[in-house]
């Protein structure tokens, strides 16, 4: 462990980060509900963007080819997308065509890069046409999907506006804490081992596969050495400074302190309190209370500057 000299920790200028929870939040998470519980019924014409159309699409300058099968949700279609206002008042089995230009760029080895626009057009019938309906917020809708905790609408914003403000609270401390840690580290700048280091890289390397075992993904070593290397550095540089800044200052954990955040979780999770005691007494509890402890040090001698953000 480096022995490190003036130690700067306290009265630095640090972001604090605040993600506030608006109301068109809420109203964009009730819209997702609606959506996922839409329902699609038969329909004769199309009147507006809230249709699932399926189309077949033959490309007029291959007129005998296999038609292409199309389904789409006008809504979700493009704004610039003519198929939203083409297929208005349009009737099963009714034609049209429809013409859309392909812009992209090529790159060439010197690296330049050429616009190109190709010119499509299409013969299209329409095949089905459903409508997709959404549901009402009425109370037995409500409460089917709150599993009966709730049961009209305004409770149901409510609930997860607070759910929400949880999510993103969480995330905001954790943005907050990374910029306690990487000011610090720029003010004490020093040469750690470079051992520990590349243990932490292995552990994050490691981390990564399991990750990828678990959600079913490729796993690519290289990719997650070179991204991880920077964060390996990182780390190994704030657990050395977080352990002299803990011994400079003399922060420890009482056995009351203990007992007090065993009694809050046995409250707030009806876990009985002998058990949230054992719990709260195991090293890497502890050990994580007492880094809350040392966060909520910084956080009163540092000059925390509020910045909203909205992700």
């Amino acid at each position: 462990m480096p022995e490190l000299e003036n130690l700067v920790y306290k009265g630095l200028d640090i972001e604090k980060v605040v993600m506030p929870v608006t109301d068109e939040m809420v109203e964009e998470e009730i819209k997702r509900i609606a959506k996922s519980n839409a329902k699609l019924e038969d329909a004769e014409v199309i009147e507006g963007l809230n249709y699932y159309v399926s189309y077949d699409m033959v490309n007029s300058e291959t007129p005998d080819a296999k038609p292409i099968s199309l389904p789409a949700v006008l809504e979700e279609l493009p704004e610039d997308n003519k198929l939203r206002e083409l297929s208005q008042g349009k009737k099963k089995g009714d034609t049209f065509e429809f013409e859309f230009v392909d812009k992209h760029e090529h790159k060439h080895e010197d690296g330049t890069t050429e616009e190109h626009n190709h010119e499509y057009k299409f013969n299209v019938t329409v095949k089905d046409i459903k409508k997709v309906v959404e549901p009402t917020f009425d109370e037995e809708f409500v409460k089917k999907i709150t599993g009966g905790k709730l049961s009209s609408l305004d409770e149901l914003k409510k609930d997860i506006k607070e759910q929400l403000t949880k999510i993103y609270e969480n995330q905001a401390e954790n943005a907050t804490e990374d910029n306690i840690i990487r000011a610090i580290i720029e003010k004490n700048p020093f040469e750690y081992p470079k051992r520990y280091a590349d243990e932490l890289l292995e552990l994050l390397v490691n981390q990564d596969k399991e990750n990828s075992k678990y959600y079913q993904m490729p796993f690519n070593e290289k990719e997650s050495r070179e991204r991880n290397k920077k964060n390996a550095e990182i780390y190994a540089k704030w657990f050395i400074l977080r352990e002299l800044i803990i011994k400079a200052e003399g922060l420890t954990l009482s056995d009351e302190e203990i007992e007090e955040k065993a009694k809050e979780y046995s409250e707030k999770y009806s876990v009985a309190l002998d058990k949230a005691k054992e719990l709260f007494n195991q090293s890497d509890r502890k050990e994580r209370l007492l880094f809350d402890k040392l966060f909520d040090f910084l956080k009163q001698n540092n000059n925390m500057i509020e910045k909203v953000v909205k992700e």
